[in-house]
């Protein structure tokens, strides 16, 4: 302020004049460029790295859910061929890619009866297991069923008989599994008659992964 003297009488007075003064203006923080694609860039960064994390983990569960099935198909399967052969009279007939077995003598008439015989099969064509049982029409009552229910004697080829069934569709196919790569069935004794153990292993490959069922049955109905 500058200074201003009056003077009142005997009395000198002394008044400051007011000054005015400038408002500061206010600074307003603000990003350059550079620190603008600085960010930028950090935020693709993390999105590149997120993105990548949720690709892996993705990946790894599409990988623990695919051996979680495979070693489900392949417990499955082989429970199942165990519990056909356990629940077996007597092993008729086997080969490379197939087993024939008496199931049971329901009948009661001392002898194999089409009805009563099963046969499992790989096809390594296909890679798949079939089971394959006999084919009656629905339409036929229980004495015309049985009139057509063939006998067979236990010394005959089960093996050529079921696969001649299969080709003239007198005998109906089940899958019972896919994607089989290899399949390995072995016997106590060669003769089948006279076989009473049998043992597999059966390999199941799909999306490049393989199982293997590896088990044993005997036949508990045989006598």
């Amino acid at each position: 302020m500058d200074d201003e003297t009056i003077r009142a009488g005997a009395r000198t007075v002394s008044r400051k004049r007011p000054t005015l003064r400038r408002r500061p203006r206010k600074r307003y923080a603000g990003m350059t460029l550079v620190e603008l694609m600085l960010a930028l860039a950090g935020v693709g960064f993390i999105a590149v790295a997120v993105t990548v994390m949720l690709s892996a983990v993705a990946e790894g569960t599409s990988v623990s859910q695919d051996i979680r099935g495979s070693v489900v198909r392949s417990k499955t399967v082989g429970a199942r061929l165990s519990a056909a052969l356990r629940s077996s009279r007597l092993l008729l007939d086997h080969g490379g890619n197939h087993v024939v077995f008496w199931v049971a003598d329901t009948n009661d008439s001392g002898g194999v009866n089409l009805s009563e015989i099963r046969r499992i099969e790989w096809s390594s064509t296909r890679n798949e297991i079939w089971c394959f049982k006999a084919k009656f029409d629905e339409n036929l009552t229980k004495e015309q069923r049985e009139q057509t229910d063939t006998a067979y004697e236990l010394n005959e080829d089960f093996g050529q008989i079921t696969s001649g069934l299969i080709e003239d569709e007198s005998m109906e196919g089940e899958v019972w599994a896919t994607d089989v790569s290899n399949w390995r069935l072995s016997y106590n004794n060669t003769a089948p008659e006279e076989a009473t153990l049998i043992s597999f292993r059966i390999t199941l490959k799909a999306n490049g992964l393989a199982t293997t069922a590896i088990g044993a049955a005997a036949l508990r109905n045989f006598q």
